[in-house]
């Protein structure tokens, strides 16, 4: 068998693209029996999370919770009235800690910002948890994930909205380029 050096293979031996070299990513390999989509609102449906200033302080709390809670973060999307992740928490890790840990430190962050000392609700009470039963069922909210802003009429495109995972996914090679300009086939046969 005769192993190439990438750094000595000339156009004439091979021709690798960089596509060929990446691991295919697909909704299979990333899927496991732990994956949990949560859906949290703001009270009301008020635009909490209306400019990307506070778009980045909500993605700044979660982060700080992942670094205590312990959580694979595999697709989000933040809308001016809910976030959703899809998330599979470690082995131990509470999800309902986990939410409980990113609320409480967003709405920390969020006072101090606005200088809003006391009491402040922010989030509705509950938050909706679906466990993803197989892949297809974790490729139709993957992608309703990275829809919803098109669908909500905020963005034409999924790529144009900065506040969700589609980007990652768009060049880790998950989509294609163009996926979501027209609603994608899963989403019209109301499968998501």
């Amino acid at each position: 068998m005769r192993y190439l050096s990438l750094s000595k293979v000339t156009n004439h031996e091979s021709r690798i693209t960089n596509h060929e070299l990446r691991i295919m990513v697909t909704y299979a390999n990333l899927f496991t029996p732990n994956l949990f989509l949560v859906t949290n609102r703001t009270v009301g449906g008020e635009a909490v999370l209306a400019t990307e200033m506070i778009m980045r302080v909500f993605r700044i709390a979660l982060d700080a919770v992942q670094k205590s809670q312990h959580f694979r973060l595999v697709g989000y999307v933040f809308l001016p009235e809910r976030v959703q992740l899809l998330l599979e928490p470690a082995t131990g890790v509470v999800l309902n800690h986990l939410m409980a840990a990113t609320q409480q430190r967003f709405q920390l962050d969020y006072q101090q910002l606005f200088g809003m000392p006391g009491e402040l609700l922010l989030w509705e009470k509950h938050y909706r948890v679906q466990r993803l039963n197989d892949v297809a069922d974790f490729a139709a909210q993957l992608d309703q994930l990275h829809y919803a802003p098109v669908q909500q009429k905020l963005v034409d495109k999924p790529e144009a909205w900065p506040y969700s995972s589609y980007s990652n996914w768009l060049v880790q090679g998950l989509y294609p380029t163009g996926w979501g300009w027209t609603p994608p086939t899963s989403l019209k046969r109301g499968e998501a």
